[in-house]
């Protein structure tokens, strides 16, 4: 409201000054922003040293210091050849074990049916039972086996903690 003021003071002024010897414009309403000019230094709230959870040589630093950094954003990249290889292990390991765990379930549903009948000794079953359980057994190791070669893996990857 006071620029709005100003204004038409400024405009009365000219007119009264101006009169023939200057060319004349209309005045008109223009709402102005607000502007605020002020010195100061900008510093950052957080400010992290990164390290890595396993050992390997750099690859690619995808930031310079003091640069702004998305959190969870990679930053670092580690050579992850032996981790890629580990993963891939892991996957075959997992595969074979599921093809164990199936080929023991087979095997127990053919001795049960089999036992059911009276042609083979309850140690025959005992032995199919024994061997779906460790079958299984193995299944879950690989299968947290490939879990954890997945996480070495991303540990490669090191990422903006904030």
């Amino acid at each position: 409201m006071p620029i709005r003021i100003l204004l038409a003071c400024l405009a009365l002024t000219l007119a009264a000054t101006a009169r023939a010897e200057l060319a004349t414009t209309p005045a008109q309403l223009h709402d102005m922003p607000r502007q605020y000019r002020l010195d100061g230094v900008v510093e950052a709230v957080n400010q992290s040293t990164v390290s890595a959870q396993t050992q390997g040589q750099v690859q690619e630093v995808l930031f310079d210091i003091d640069d702004y950094v998305e959190q969870g954003a990679l930053i670092i990249r580690l050579r992850d050849t032996q981790q890629q290889a580990e993963l891939a292990k892991a996957e075959a390991n997992l595969k074979a074990a599921r093809a164990r765990a199936q080929e023991a379930r087979d095997e127990q549903t053919r001795a049960k049916s089999v036992h059911a009948k009276g042609l083979i000794a309850q140690a025959a079953m005992d032995r199919a039972d024994a061997a779906l359980q460790s079958a299984l057994a193995n299944l879950d190791a690989a299968q947290a086996g490939l879990g954890q070669a997945r996480e070495q893996l991303e540990y490669t990857r090191i990422r903006a903690p904030y």
